[in-house]
């Protein structure tokens, strides 16, 4: 693994998995729009704090982002400085973030174009997961670029599984979500039929 991998979205999530990724001994290009994200980012082991996510992309092999919403990722991913301007033909990109399908799918055909290939890989799990490299990611996209992304998955997870074609990871994701809603609501009314029963 001595290709460097990006990583963009340094917030609760992402700076334990970059984390991860130092420790292991995987060089690391990264960005955060946090000035107080990329001075914490300084201090990892190989880390080169990128200034844009174009530069990240120009340095990279495969790039991960986690980020909070659908505009953000356009944004990062699409923007005058996003990935799409400074990846070669050949850079693989995962996205860790929880969006919708369709801003999924923008980017994926966006990056296309460029010959660049966009996996969708959301995950299960929440920080105390990420910082103890427990993650199970939900993987869409091209199964040809499992290989290539399948090393660093394993070092900040601990279960991965791919699921189909571009957008599936993210459907998949919001299903689950949605069924968690719906427990979590169950639950509550059974407990509140509980109390009203003595």
């Amino acid at each position: 693994m001595a290709d460097t991998v990006g990583f963009i979205g340094l917030g609760p999530m992402g700076m334990p998995m970059a984390t991860n990724l130092s420790k292991a001994g995987v060089p690391l290009a990264v960005y955060d729009a946090s000035a107080t994200a990329a001075q914490v980012a300084r201090g990892l082991a190989g880390v080169d704090v990128a200034p844009s996510p174009k530069a990240v992309a120009e340095r990279a092999a495969v790039v991960f982002t986690c980020l909070p919403n659908d505009d953000i990722v356009r944004a990062v991913y699409l923007g005058p400085d996003g990935v799409a301007a400074g990846g070669k033909a050949g850079l693989v990109t995962c996205d860790c973030s929880t969006v919708s399908p369709e801003a999924t799918l923008d980017v994926h055909r966006a990056l296309a174009a460029g010959r660049i290939s966009h996996m969708d890989t959301p995950m299960l799990g929440s920080q105390p997961q990420a910082v103890a490299g427990e993650i199970f990611f939900i993987v869409g996209g091209d199964a040809a670029n499992m290989a290539k992304i399948e090393p660093y998955l394993k070092i900040m997870g601990k279960l991965h599984m791919y699921v189909g074609p571009p957008a599936t990871g993210n459907r998949i994701k919001l299903m689950h979500n949605g069924l968690a809603a719906v427990i979590s609501v169950a639950v509550a009314e059974a407990l509140a039929t509980c109390v009203k029963a003595g």
